[in-house]
């Protein structure tokens, strides 16, 4: 699965998600996707597999997701 930026400082990047484990998505060089905008938190989302479906969950950003 293929997740891709359309807005901001990250514009039309693209990421490769892994199969097998959770992504997570914020500013914290701890992550697997960092992002380098400021309306972003440390901690933002994380994208997770479940069986076929690939599922989005906001984690409590301060902004929304």
């Amino acid at each position: 699965m293929k997740l891709v930026c359309l807005e901001g400082i990250e514009k039309d990047r693209v990421w490769e998600l892994a199969d097998n484990r959770s992504t997570i998505i914020g500013r914290d060089s701890g992550c697997d996707i960092i992002i380098s905008d400021p309306k972003s938190s440390r901690i933002h989302a994380e994208i997770v597999r479940e069986d076929e479906a690939w599922i989005f969950y906001d984690k409590k950003s301060l902004n929304g997701s």
